[in-house]
């Protein structure tokens, strides 16, 4: 069916062209000569192999060929029932297939394979549950994961090679041997958000265009899966997975329109994320959101505060106080939006947990703060970690009077002065 157009159309017309029982062949012979049959009948037939099917055939229906989609959109209708609710259940019965499927075709040389796959991934990933992409348990803290989605060595396509063997039960209800795919949700997760900076960052603009729409779907099912609604186990390990991937490779992805999303997703999570599920993870995204200020800071921005030199008068308009001036006002700009930024809010909402925290907790949080400050570079790290001091202050007092962190008993006193001193360093 997907090997050429021609072969494609032909089927089409030997499902859709009868008003009878029976159908002719493609061979134009009578329906006995040739093995003519009912739709029914060829639906039926067809079914058991749907899975294999219904990634290209979907892949076809929403390529970006009109004459492509007109041939195959009624054959596709036709197979999965002649509804759209049918196909909705014939697409979450092969779910896994599918998106297997589509993800693969994402990196196809052909950038049409790659917009069509783009599309029908966004058609078929919309609303889904934790369970229905695989389910399992997410990522742990010390995984690797690459930006290909390639998790502690291994890929998706490794593990979908990889077959767990269980029991059950045949038609004659003997014991058989059954081969089950075991991998899990975390693959496709991750797939989704390494398929969707792929095409933000694609040659063409059409397929970046589908890139785009694809990851506005990512991120409301990404936030879906986290949120609240979701069942306790199912949303913990959704959170664990994304927060682990976007801390590490979206808000730090060299391309802008990565970042930008990676940035909203993160701030739409911590929002809708159970407290007592997001209170582990407060210290390392406390350090990962005040380093990432720098990174979703926009460049120009950096290159003109090295460009006006302060004092001298060997700045390019010779007058050392005018540059002077001229940075101060770049510093304060930086500051403002460093601190309006959504990963700044975010960490405002992560700080206010830690008077329902435990000890290690806050200890581990001051100890990130101390970081950022001491090793971050560039004024938006810098003031998102001091305004994120005056949050401690404000919001957890206790914290800044406890043990641990890098100070041992004085931490809180270390703290507030490297935020002072960095600032007053920075000018900001």
């Amino acid at each position: 069916v997907w090997g050429s157009d021609g072969a494609a159309y032909d089927v089409g017309r030997l499902l859709l062209d009868s008003d009878g029982p029976s159908v002719p062949s493609s061979s134009g012979k009578p329906p006995g000569s040739h093995g003519g049959c009912s739709l029914d009948r060829i639906t039926s037939r067809l079914a058991p192999f749907m899975s294999t099917l219904a990634p290209r055939l979907l892949l076809c229906v929403h390529s970006p060929s009109p004459t492509t989609r007109s041939q195959i959109t009624p054959l596709w209708t036709a197979l999965a029932g002649g509804s759209p609710s049918s196909a909705r259940s014939c697409v979450t019965a092969n779910l896994i297939p599918i998106v297997d499927g589509l993800l693969g075709d994402t990196r196809d040389p052909d950038w049409r394979r790659r917009e069509g796959a783009a599309n029908a991934l966004g058609s078929v990933v919309g609303g889904r549950t934790w369970g229905e992409l695989g389910g399992g348990e997410g990522l742990g803290k010390e995984s690797h994961v690459t930006m290909d989605g390639t998790v502690d060595g291994m890929t998706l396509r490794d593990y979908n090679g990889k077959n767990k063997v269980v029991n059950a039960k045949n038609k004659k209800n003997k014991t058989v041997n059954v081969a089950v795919n075991v991998a899990p949700a975390y693959f496709r997760l991750i797939g989704l958000w390494d398929c969707a900076f792929r095409l933000l960052d694609d040659v063409r603009d059409s397929v970046r265009s589908a890139g785009f729409e694809l990851s506005k779907t990512v991120r409301v099912l990404t936030s879906s899966l986290c949120s609240s609604s979701s069942s306790s186990s199912s949303s913990a390990a959704a959170l664990s997975t994304v927060l682990l991937y976007l801390t590490t490779h979206g808000i730090t992805h060299p391309h802008p329109p990565c970042r930008g999303v990676s940035v909203a997703t993160l701030a739409a999570v911590t929002a809708v994320a159970l407290p007592e599920t997001l209170c582990p993870y407060v210290p390392s995204l406390v350090g990962a959101f005040t380093r990432g200020l720098a990174a979703v800071e926009p460049e120009g921005l950096d290159y003109l505060t090295n460009r006006t030199r302060a004092g001298g008068g060997d700045g390019d308009s010779g007058d050392g106080h005018a540059d002077a001036r001229s940075r101060n006002r770049i510093t304060a700009l930086r500051s403002a939006m460093a601190v309006q930024s959504p990963l700044s809010h975010s960490v405002t909402h992560l700080l206010h947990l830690l008077p329902l925290s435990p000890p290690s907790v806050r200890s581990s949080t001051l100890s990130a703060l101390l970081s950022s400050l001491s090793s971050g570079s560039g004024v938006a790290c810098i003031a998102g970690a001091a305004r994120a001091v005056g949050t401690v202050c404000r919001e957890c007092p206790q914290a800044l009077r406890e043990g641990g962190g890098k100070g041992g008993g004085g931490a809180g006193g270390v703290i507030v002065q490297a935020a002072m001193r960095y600032v007053e360093e920075e000018g900001v």
